[in-house]
């Protein structure tokens, strides 16, 4: 993990591997759980500047741009869904609120792509939305207001390292047993765009988790 954990610019989408998948997929699997004891870890900043290697940029045409600025850290993305969830939520069918934990679409169209999951019931809902500005302003908004944080931290921790999602977890109350994630399914699809554009499409698939990014290239 990067010693400068707060600097880094490497935040858009990649196929992962390794200690990084296996963190997103343990996110994907248990955002609902993450939401419901938020209060518990909002406070220790080991856990809640947790870096996740979501899947919130747009590519096209060589370019990309996020809805947010990477790195991305569990403890800002859930917090901003607790606190907006107009705006990063939807109604679950429980008829609780649900919370995003993933979010992504296109500037272009303002579209937003939000996972989102209830801590009531559990349940996993994805929801297509318009207004990709507002949501985006937002997340910044609340990512430059967490400087001062993590100020702090770089200077009365500068060797700051911060816990893994399996220790977050833990001290949520999940087991070794809970934190056993299947193999996977993989799949990639490429799509000729014409013009010598072609999309290609990552998915994997694990059970209940589900992920997919989408990559435009000449």
């Amino acid at each position: 993990m990067s010693q400068d954990l707060f600097t880094s610019s490497h935040g858009f989408n990649s196929v992962l591997r390794g200690e990084e998948r296996t963190a997103l997929r343990l996110y994907l699997k248990y955002a609902d759980k993450l939401l419901q004891r938020f209060n518990e870890w909002k406070g220790i900043d080991r856990f809640y500047f947790i870096p996740i290697k979501l899947n919130m940029a747009f590519f096209c045409l060589g370019g990309a741009t996020a809805i947010a600025y990477p790195p991305y850290f569990i403890g800002t993305i859930l917090r901003n869904s607790l606190e907006h969830p107009d705006l990063f939520g939807t109604k679950c069918q429980c008829g609780q609120q649900a919370y995003g934990y993933s979010y992504n679409g296109s500037p272009l169209s303002g579209r937003v792509d939000i996972s989102s999951a209830c801590p009531h019931c559990g349940t996993h809902i994805e929801t297509m939305e318009s207004g990709w500005k507002i949501r985006s302003n937002t997340l910044r908004e609340s990512q430059k207001k967490e400087r001062w944080r993590i100020a702090k931290i770089r200077l009365l921790h500068p060797r700051f390292q911060p816990a893994t999602i399996q220790e977050l977890l833990k001290f949520i109350g999940l087991s070794d047993e809970d934190l056993a994630l299947p193999l996977e399914e993989r799949k990639i699809t490429r799509t000729d765009l014409g013009n010598g554009s072609v999309c290609a499409e990552y998915e994997a698939v694990s059970g209940s988790i589900y992920s997919k990014l989408n990559f435009f290239f000449k």
